[in-house]
Formats: structure tokens, C-alpha cells, sequence
């Protein structure tokens, strides 16, 4: 019987969030993967985002993160 060779698998996360003010799609995976759970969702946060649209940079608030 041949030997089964193996392999590594990897995974990745980004979190993403549209401002409320201006509608950009935003990466904000620095500011919000820390609050994540278990189940990558975090509900009944309060995290302050601040949009990255240079016409923009309105401070907002995340409440959930959904998966």
C-alpha cells in the first residue's frame, strides 16, 4: 500500500462592515475580530468604527456581528 501523503490547510477571516453615513464597505477585521465568540458572531456589542472613505472618517457604532 502507498504511503498517504498530507497536506496543511489554511484559513482566513476578514470582517467587513458598511458605513451607515456614506455607505462604504469597509475591512475593519483589526478593530472588530477581538470581540468575536466562538461562533465568530458577537451580539449586544457597542465598538466604535471609524470609516476609512477619506470624504467620510464619521465615527460609528457596531452592535453585532453576524457570520
Amino acid at each position: 500500500m502507498k504511503d498517504m501523503k498530507t497536506a496543511s490547510a489554511e484559513t482566513s477571516l476578514d470582517v467587513w462592515v458598511t458605513c451607515p453615513y456614506c455607505d462604504e464597505y469597509i475591512q475593519a477585521t483589526e478593530s472588530l475580530k477581538e470581540h468575536l465568540e466562538d461562533d465568530l458572531r458577537a451580539e449586544e456589542v457597542e465598538i466604535e468604527v471609524v470609516c476609512d472613505n477619506r470624504h467620510c472618517k464619521e465615527t460609528f457604532l457596531v452592535t453585532e456581528i453576524t457570520y
